[in-house]
């Protein structure tokens, strides 16, 4: 445990992260799958993600539906603002999300969701969500007390690594002109670029959205709130 805690404390980099949940952190929780993010609650807004492992179906579909803002599970966690890390199938079964949000509720049980140990630090004006799934329900209530003794160091070292917005401001106004329908050559003049830059800007912009879509693109963006288009 100690060599996971100076990993963590020494964390400053992306790269440096993921190894600390890889080489570190399943030492301790041996998780088939990782998943965060961070954000501002209040403003439905996604500033950042990370995953390893997950399903990018799963993944494009919870990001571009807004299913964590009509997730019973999130809103009690905001609204309850605890700092104690839980199992999602506890969860669930106490929030009555089977019939509540039956959709969310199917996907998280085909895909093995319900063995997640959550956890992380939430107020209205920001969270920091870490999960990990878990072989098997057993297995989540086993590691749930060494989960809940390292999240501290997992959330510290998530915001060295990842200050910042995943989309950067020059994306972010690339983005937000191709979804209002503007063409590669009027977005390139409006923001003083070339059409070749505007490429390059969306070409990163789906690599960390995990899509070779321009259309899922933008709702993905926007559903989970990094690009704020007006409605």
């Amino acid at each position: 445990m100690k060599a996971l805690k100076e990993a963590a404390e020494g964390c400053r980099t992306p790269k440096q992260f993921r190894n600390l949940l890889q080489q570190h952190l399943r030492r301790f929780v041996p998780y088939e799958k990782c998943a965060g993010s961070w954000g501002i609650p209040k403003l439905h807004t996604i500033r950042h993600l990370f995953h390893d492992n997950v399903p990018l179906d799963l993944l494009r579909w919870y990001l571009s539906t807004g299913a964590q803002w009509e997730s019973p599970n999130f809103i009690d966690w905001v609204q309850s603002q605890r700092t104690a890390a839980f199992l999602r199938a506890d969860e669930a079964k106490q929030l009555n999300v089977a019939e509540t949000n039956p959709e969310l509720f199917r996907r998280f049980t085909e895909g093995g969701l319900l063995n997640t140990i959550s956890g992380g630090r939430v107020s209205p004006n920001h969270y920091i969500a870490i999960h990990v799934v878990m072989p098997s329900e057993q297995s989540a209530r086993r590691y749930l007390p060494v989960f809940q003794e390292t999240l501290p160091w997992i959330i510290e070292a998530s915001q060295r690594a990842h200050p910042r917005s995943l989309l950067t401001a020059r994306e972010t106004a690339v983005l937000k002109r191709r979804g209002h329908g503007q063409i590669g050559k009027t977005v390139a003049d409006a923001e003083g670029m070339t059409e070749r830059t505007v490429r390059k800007h969306l070409e990163s912009i789906k690599k960390k959205l995990s899509t070779d879509d321009l259309i899922n693109v933008v709702v993905i963006a926007s559903h989970s709130g990094m690009i704020p288009f007006e409605k």
